[in-house]
């Protein structure tokens, strides 16, 4: 069956309406204190990977995950969306790549200090998509279609005019 064709919000609205899933695309309640650690978090003033480039990724990942909805589960997409809200939070700003395998250790940690009850039994399986973020990839064989999502979300504000 073709897609149906789907116009997403303006860019100006487009995060608070992916944060309080104005869609209903995803199972669970807003994002929303997932932004706000995000904001308290270090890292995201730095010139790449900083705030932009985390709301880049999960606008990435939504549209993403959106287009695949008829394969991916509410609570799949939820997952994917807030790996990418956080895959780079308390980034060190280092942006060679090679210093992935330190950066990614730090996202998780930070990201399991702001876990929200509702999503304690997606732990792991947000940190195997955030760890999937991971450049030069260590897995690329065998992905998840998430996995997938999260490697081409991660990469596409490379190719933007930000």
């Amino acid at each position: 069956m073709p897609k149906t064709h789907w116009a997403a919000p303006d860019d100006d609205v487009m995060i608070p309406y992916i944060i309080h899933n104005e869609d209903q695309i995803f199972r669970g309640s807003t994002l929303e204190p997932y932004l706000k650690a995000l904001f308290a978090s270090t890292g995201i003033t730095n010139p790449y990977h900083g705030l932009r480039h985390s709301l880049h990724v999960m606008r990435s990942a939504y549209l993403a995950a959106r287009y695949h909805s008829d394969e991916l589960t509410p609570l799949e997409i939820r997952e994917i969306i807030i790996a990418g809200l956080m895959h780079d939070m308390n980034h060190s700003g280092r942006a060679k790549p090679g210093f992935d395998h330190l950066e990614i250790p730090r996202a998780l940690y930070a990201f399991s200090k702001c876990v929200q009850a509702e999503d304690s039994n997606s732990v792991g399986r947000i940190g195997e998509l955030i760890s999937a973020t991971q450049f030069p990839p260590t897995k690329t064989q065998g992905l998840s279609l998430a996995e997938r999502i999260m490697q081409d979300a991660d990469m596409t504000q490379t190719f933007g005019v930000a």
